[in-house]
């Protein structure tokens, strides 16, 4: 008995090879996990229902699956053709092609359990096995919604396809046209497409679907679709006819066989029913009604069936044949063309792009050529959308970031076309200021430095920072055009407009050159009295305070007839009266002067006071900027008073000094006043107001005149 046992079990093995071998070429997984319309033997919506029965290829189902009720049985997952006893549901598992068993459901066992053939990566489903489970080196969370979606996506993407068979004009009879030897379907080939015959069963609500023959020519045709677009439809006992002989069946497979040339070719198509009966028909083909229940007792689908929900008992079987998806889906092609995002003209080759499906599964990669192009090939026909992702892009290109997402619905074509476009990365600029030939001492304001910098969508007037830089980022690539348009007054305005060529991802320095010029002004002197007469031939040393504080002496010069021509810059500068300051020296008591700075125009700091002697180092350690300054000396060393003395307020305009009093003092006080300006011409008048001093240089004059005269006329 057991050697029987065994024997039988090595004969089923031996038909299952063979069996597999009666598969057509079917459409490349589009998910090893989910799997795709071609790789099931059965297709149901919500509950299956199988209560001694067999379904020999894998089963999507998207309720629960109920397992016989028959005692002592078992119910096997991937048992087909292993030769185990009882009832199964899949052939073994291959993990390149998808799930054996995809249950959205819960398995509902009232018989004798559930046993599974090989590891739980054979099936999938929302109870058994746990949600979370390892396919492929992956974990996925599988849930029932995500499987129904995609048992609905197998579904609408076969209705789509034969609804559109099934629209197209009718032409030809095939083999005497209706009611050809008694059969209740009436075949045509399509005006459309002439190598598709379309079978229409009678138009009642309830059609009876018994004996069957089959057209001469299916062999010929790509597909043969039968269609009735009835609510309920009987499949009666009867034979089916092919080219003048029943069809076997039962055979043993042959790959020349009628089955094997017939069976991929052939689909019933009951898009409206809600109702299919069958008892002990052998349907030769494949059956799609995604609305219906089918109800079986006995018989069998040779091919594949999609339902809506299922129950059959009796022996009723699934065997394993499938429809040519591939034929009915063509694989599809993929071109693309890499341009540039401004330039479509602008090819770029270098660009590598993974394809992948909705479940991110990679269905090949691409580099695009010299022509900017490239081409995925072998995507399966029934892939109605997938994305393309950028892994890196041509030289100097920024790489964009996301899916791009490709239609692929459209069935009326197999050569899909999309352009990506890609922007070139963005350069930098520096601009460097460079002094030519700086004059020494000379301080340079280089944040009053102002460019216009315009070109390529771009135009904008920006000022160099204190270290004399400006940095400009996020530039297209191109030609740009830059021009000075501000300096400060120490300094020569370039008049260039400079062509920079600013390259994509690259960083571009420009140095910016400027001569430097003295920021300098040059002064006559001129000395007078309270009578307003000028006295000349009085000598004068002018010194600069430099930033450490340190003061150096920028020359001297005589009254009325020298000028001091020294570079006289940046700083405040005090003019000291030596050979007044000498003489007016009291037995060694030096003269004690208070000295203003007054700046015109300034709301900041607009007095500045200091003490100041008239030793040969004094100087004024303040430094202001170039303008004009106004200088006094407030009280002498003898307590001498100012009459008028100068008023900050009274200084209305550069160029206004109608304001500023003359300044005259009694006895014992002197003042000067110094009005610096930029340029050639400035000059000073330092007021003498005279006191007992100039008597005493009258009287000194006046007794050497007389002494001189008494010895000459000796």
């Amino acid at each position: 008995m057991f050697g029987i046992r065994l024997l039988k079990g090595v004969v089923m093995v031996i038909i299952a090879l063979i069996i597999c071998q009666l598969k057509m070429p079917v459409i490349a997984a589009l998910n090893p996990i989910y799997g795709d319309i071609s790789h099931y033997n059965a297709i149901v919506q919500r509950d299956y229902t199988a209560g001694q029965a067999d379904v020999e290829g894998a089963v999507a189902v998207g309720g629960n699956l109920h397992a016989p009720t028959v005692a002592n049985q078992t119910y096997t997952v991937g048992g087909a053709y292993s030769g185990a006893n009882g009832h199964h549901v899949g052939e073994a598992f291959d993990n390149s092609i998808g799930p054996t068993l995809m249950l959205g459901g819960a398995y509902k066992n009232s018989g004798s359990g559930l046993i599974v053939e090989g590891d739980v990566t054979t099936y999938l489903g929302n109870a058994i096995p746990p949600a979370d489970t390892d396919i492929l080196g992956k974990t996925n969370s599988v849930t029932q919604s995500r499987i129904h979606e995609q048992i609905k996506d197998m579904i609408d993407k076969a209705n789509h396809f034969f609804s559109n068979i099934v629209s197209y004009t009718l032409d030809t009879p095939i083999d005497g046209g209706e009611g050809y030897n008694g059969s209740k379907i009436d075949f045509y080939t399509s005006k459309e497409d002439a190598k598709i015959n379309i079978g229409i069963v009678d138009s009642a609500l309830t059609s009876e679907i018994g004996e069957l023959y089959l057209p001469s020519n299916i062999e010929s045709q790509d597909f043969t679709i039968i269609y009735s677009p009835a609510t309920t439809i009987h499949l009666l006992e009867g034979a089916t006819m092919y080219d003048g002989n029943i069809v076997d069946i039962n055979q043993d497979y042959e790959p020349d066989s009628t089955v094997s040339k017939v069976v991929p070719k052939i689909m019933y198509y009951f898009p409206f029913a809600t109702s299919i009966t069958s008892n002990s028909k052998a349907i030769l083909g494949s059956v799609f009604a995604p609305n219906a229940h089918l109800g079986a007792n006995g018989g069998s689908i040779n091919g594949q069936g999609i339902f809506d929900s299922v129950e059959v008992t009796g022996g009723f079987e699934f065997h394993n044949f499938h429809f040519d998806w591939q034929r009915a889906f063509p694989d599809k092609t993929l071109d693309i063309t890499k341009v540039d995002s401004e330039n479509s003209h602008i090819l770029l080759p270098g660009a590598t792009f993974r394809l992948e499906d909705p479940d991110k599964h990679i269905l090949g990669r691409v580099t695009t050529d010299t022509t900017g192009s490239g081409a995925f090939t072998g995507i399966p026909g029934t892939l109605q959308k997938a994305y393309l992702v950028e892994e890196s892009a041509p030289d100097h290109y920024e790489l964009p970031t996301g899916l791009i997402e490709v239609d692929l619905s459209d069935t009326s074509q197999q050569i899909f076309y999309k352009t990506i476009t890609n922007k070139l990365e963005l350069g930098s600029l520096t601009i460097q200021k460079k002094i030519v030939a700086p004059i020494s001492g000379e301080i340079y304001d280089l944040n009053k430095i102002a460019v216009h910098l315009y070109g390529e969508g771009i135009d904008q007037i920006s000022y160099l920072n204190t270290a004399g830089q400006l940095e400009i980022p996020n530039l297209k690539q191109g030609t740009y055009s830059l021009k000075e348009v501000a300096v400060p007054t120490n300094m020569v305005l370039n008049p260039t407009v400079q062509k920079l060529n600013i390259a994509a991802g690259q960083h571009t320095t420009f140095i910016l050159s400027n001569k430097g010029i003295s920021s300098t002004f040059g002064a006559w002197l001129t000395k007078i009295n309270s009578m307003q007469q000028s006295l000349d031939g009085i000598p004068f040393e002018l010194f600069m305070v430099k930033k450490d504080g340190t003061g150096i002496s920028l020359g001297t010069a005589m009254t009325k007839s020298q000028r001091i021509n020294n570079q006289l810059i940046h700083g405040a500068a005090v003019w000291n009266d030596l050979k007044i300051s000498d003489f007016w020296t009291k037995a060694g008591d030096p003269l004690f002067s208070k000295v203003y700075v007054i700046e015109r125009a300034t709301n900041r700091h607009p007095e500045i006071q200091q003490d100041l002697t008239t030793k040969i180092d004094a100087t004024l350690d303040y430094q202001r900027a170039i303008g004009k300054y106004y200088f006094y000396i407030s009280s002498g060393s003898n307590g001498g008073s100012i009459v008028n003395p100068l008023k900050k307020e009274s200084i209305a305009s550069a160029k206004d000094t109608s304001n500023f009093e003359k300044i005259g003092g009694s006895s014992g006080s002197k003042a000067r006043n110094k009005k610096v300006e930029d340029g050639p011409n400035s000059s000073e008048k330092l007021p003498q107001t005279g006191d007992s001093s100039d008597s005493l240089m009258i009287l000194c004059g006046l007794f050497s005149l007389g002494l001189l005269l008494n010895i000459r006329n000796k």
